[in-house]
């Protein structure tokens, strides 16, 4: 995959991503189960580890970088290795910035949850529901619990999520595709609920960058 593709696939998972039932009694039950988890988060830090693997295992590309995120649909997604790419969100618009091609793209926020997996964390049951069908799996311990997204629609770019949670923090993301292709997204020195300026989520354009303004007019 070139370095625009998978450019392309990070944009996708934090902001195009920082979007995650038996009988109908059990689907319930797994739904507001997911669901509390996700309200109980109100900011959210972390580093990142992200691996594509295709339909053998065999690991693709990989990035790291830092995550962070403020309910309502503030957040930024900074990749550091192996190039340098930058994601703002003040709620209402969204900034991408590619340091190696000086290039800011402007655009208007998708608040769709289905476009951006980040917004698992946004929704309520009823919006939830509209999108995915959510099943809990066996996690295998009392301190973690991992759930099973599959969108209800066609047109995504993924058949499959998987969202993993230990001790309430979620820490892996798992996006698998129609071809076998699997993204993993690893979450470590998880911070939750600390104190978060909404002046870390506007973005400054620097002096002597292309710009592109996609925003919806």
């Amino acid at each position: 995959m070139s370095v625009t593709g998978f450019k392309r696939k990070v944009r996708y998972l934090s902001v195009s991503i920082l979007a995650l039932m038996g009988g109908a009694v059990v689907a319930a039950d797994d739904m507001q189960s997911f669901v509390e988890l996700t309200n109980g988060i109100k900011t959210y830090q972390a580093t990142f580890e992200q691996k594509i693997t295709d339909q053998f295992g065999t690991v693709k590309d990989s990035s790291k970088g830092r995550f962070l995120i403020k309910k309502p649909y503030q957040f930024t997604w900074e990749t550091l290795e192996p190039y340098q790419q930058l994601i703002v969100s003040n709620g209402e618009e969204l900034w991408t910035f590619d340091r190696d091609l000086d290039q800011v793209n402007i655009q208007t926020l998708n608040k769709a949850v289905g476009n951006t997996p980040v917004f698992l964390l946004e929704a309520d049951s009823d919006t939830l529901a509209k999108t995915f069908s959510v099943k809990q799996l066996v996690s295998g311990s009392e301190q973690a619990a991992a759930f099973e997204l599959l969108p209800k629609e066609q047109g995504y770019s993924f058949e499959r999520m998987i969202v993993q949670f230990k001790e309430q923090q979620l820490v892996e993301l798992l996006l698998q595709d129609t071809l076998g292709q699997k993204t993993i997204v690893s979450f470590s020195e998880v911070l939750v609920n600390q104190e978060l300026s909404d002046q870390q989520f506007n973005f400054v354009i620097p002096d002597d960058v292309d710009v592109v303004d996609s925003r919806e007019q």
